[in-house]
């Protein structure tokens, strides 16, 4: 009887095998990989997080993993008092210029800027009006769809709402220098805007951190500069 069929049966399944087998375990691999960065990290950093709270074991200077995985959820502890802990986001969120909370879209060549309210520029805002826009955005839009309901409760109310944007006084007192105070929107720098302004004759205008991390009073004329929005909170230790 001719056993040859039978044997090159045997080598095409070995040599198969050889094949499928490493890439099954690249596979697998990488699906580990996938659910440990996308899942079981950022699980475990929100824990920490939680735990450092829990124990009023917070420092000036740490970054706490809070909210939303969809949204920048890394946040700074810029100050830090016996009961509570001023944090603020690493990143900005969102742009604005006066009269919109916009977003952008990522695309091969760029981003697109889409508003999401409106952008009829006759009615501007500008100083308290404009203040209270954001401040409205930040704790209905943002509050509400980025933090669980565990740490809502966790996060204190103040004068300016939940969540805010610095001051230009908080600005200078919390950070070390302008390079402390640079943040990024996406991957680029991006200036950043404060709830303080100043009266001009030809309006009010917000201050806004620079690209460079330097303080701008001067104002900007609107609507002509798209500026991150950068949140902020008081959290109960």
């Amino acid at each position: 009887m001719n056993d040859r069929p039978v044997k090159k049966r045997k080598y095409l399944k070995k040599e198969i095998l050889q094949i499928v087998v490493p890439i099954v375990i690249i596979l697998i691999f990488l699906v580990f990989a996938y659910i440990g960065k996308n899942a079981i990290i950022p699980y475990f950093r929100k824990v920490n997080s939680y735990k450092k709270i829990e124990n009023n074991s917070v420092k000036e200077g740490d970054i706490l993993f809070f909210g939303n995985d969809e949204w920048n959820n890394s946040w700074r502890v810029l100050k830090k008092e016996e009961s509570r802990a001023l944090l603020i986001n690493e990143k900005c969120v969102k742009v604005a210029n006066c009269d919109l909370i916009l977003d952008y879209i990522v695309v091969k060549n760029g981003c697109v800027i889409i508003p999401r309210y409106t952008n009829d520029i006759s009615n501007l805002y500008h100083g308290d009006d404009w203040n209270d826009f954001v401040k409205n955005w930040l704790n209905e839009n943002y509050y509400q769809n980025v933090f669980s309901e565990s740490e809502k409760k966790m996060i204190s109310e103040t004068e300016v709402g939940k969540v805010f944007i610095l001051s230009a006084d908080e600005a200078k007192e919390y950070f070390k220098d302008a390079n402390d105070r640079k943040a990024a929107y996406f991957e680029d720098s991006i200036p950043w805007w404060l709830r303080s302004y100043k009266r001009y004759e030809d309006g009010i205008i917000n201050d806004y951190v620079e690209y460079d991390g330097t303080i701008n009073g001067d104002g900007v004329l609107y609507p002509t500069r798209n500026i991150g929005i950068r949140p902020a909170f008081w959290i109960d230790l």
